[in-house]
């Protein structure tokens, strides 16, 4: 389950936080399986970000990865 939200704090100001369950390395992979058992709950985004123009934002915070990644996992 994903709780997500997001605030605007000013002009220029936003800021926002996700909560999840399930375990946190595996947990976008989850299926119905146990679906009654009791889960943790994990901060999956937390960030403040600041946008004085159109082309300048700073973001710092818990956040998705920006850059280019793919869901390949190589396991030994």
């Amino acid at each position: 389950m994903r709780l997500n939200a997001e605030a605007k704090l000013g002009r220029e100001w936003v800021a926002g936080f996700s909560l999840g369950t399930g375990v946190q390395s595996d947990s976008g992979e989850q299926t119905f399986k146990n679906g009654f058992d009791d889960y943790n709950s994990f901060i999956t985004k937390a960030f403040v970000g600041w946008q004085p123009n159109d082309w300048l934002t700073v973001v710092a915070g818990k956040q998705k990865n920006p850059f280019y990644t793919t869901d390949l996992i190589f396991e030994s």
